[in-house]
């Protein structure tokens, strides 16, 4: 149960005379999440998700000899159990009526909102900011971001340098070449193409200046940006505050099943009134998870430090 919210803990509340009650109107930021994750809606207490191990190449026939074969099969699992996420406020009767002000009144609903909302935000970047954590892993065993994620029918790939590289124009070029050998479960080849630059808010500025100086970023030569001249990152640069690494950035592409919100149960208010006494208690509850199945869905860099 929350701490219960009595007369002494809003006194003044309790009187005429204030002309303002500052800080209950905060500006939100938009919400960023969807910026990274696809969202879908589900009827269950947990979703699955399932990679296939394709077919390979063709092998050659020799004449007179048969068709070569090959099979196909289910590969990684990828389970999201929805979480519920809640918090409430418990206020006497006494704190409740002897109000003097709406606005006071309005808080208790717009706060449990906006927990909501932040929590929401930062529950969604927390795929992102454990990327290379070795205890948040996905569907192959691995984390998010790695250098040997496994393929469905034998050897690995990587979505992330060896290195980390700090953001440049160069980092993002070999980017763009290191995802264009990202291939399938039966190592072919796929195409893959870089969607959206996703970075800190440190390195906000030196994302739009990288994707969009009509020449070569930081330097004096006279040549062009060649990621822009190319008509890459249709979607632009997004800049998350809820990234936690200041020098980590990594870059969304159009690899489908990648980030993904499941959406059980939408945010919902209640309020209920203790009989003994008439303590009453306004609560919100909301249900969803997030997480990843195709790692290929992003290429990330933890940048030099």
């Amino acid at each position: 149960m929350s701490s219960l919210i009595t007369t002494g803990s809003v006194k003044r509340a309790l009187m005429p005379g204030v002309r303002v009650w500052a800080g209950l109107d905060y500006k939100e930021h938009e919400q960023e999440y969807k910026e990274l994750f696809e969202t879908k809606r589900s009827d269950k207490a947990f979703e699955i998700e399932m990679t296939m191990g394709p077919t390979g190449l063709f092998t050659v026939k020799n004449q007179g000899g048969n068709v070569g074969s090959d099979s196909y099969s289910q590969g990684f699992k990828k389970e999201y159990t929805h979480v519920e996420y809640s918090s409430s406020l418990t206020l006497t009767h006494a704190a409740i009526v002897d109000n003097q002000y709406a606005e006071i009144a309005e808080y208790r609903a717009k706060q449990l909102g906006r927990a909501a909302r932040i929590t929401k935000e930062t529950v969604a970047a927390a795929v992102p900011n454990l990327a290379t954590d070795t205890a948040y892993v996905g569907a192959d065993g691995l984390p998010l971001a790695s250098t040997a994620h496994l393929m469905e029918k034998g050897g690995t790939y990587r979505n992330r340098p060896t290195s980390g590289t700090d953001l440049s124009e160069a980092s993002l070029e070999q980017a763009v070449i290191d995802m264009a050998d990202y291939r399938d479960g039966a190592n072919k080849r796929i195409k893959v193409m870089p969607r959206k630059l996703v970075v800190p808010v440190a390195l906000m500025f030196k994302a739009e200046r990288i994707l969009n100086s009509s020449n070569q970023n930081d330097t004096a030569n006279n040549a062009i940006n060649a990621l822009r001249s190319k008509g890459l990152f249709s979607g632009g640069a997004t800049m998350n505050h809820y990234l936690t690494d200041t020098n980590a950035w990594f870059v969304l592409t159009d690899i489908p099943n990648g980030l993904i919100h499941y959406q059980r149960e939408d945010l919902r208010f209640a309020d209920d009134v203790d009989v003994q006494s008439e303590n009453v208690r306004f609560q919100a509850v909301e249900r969803y998870s997030f997480g990843w199945t195709d790692p290929r869905c992003i290429y990330y860099n933890p940048g030099s430090s």
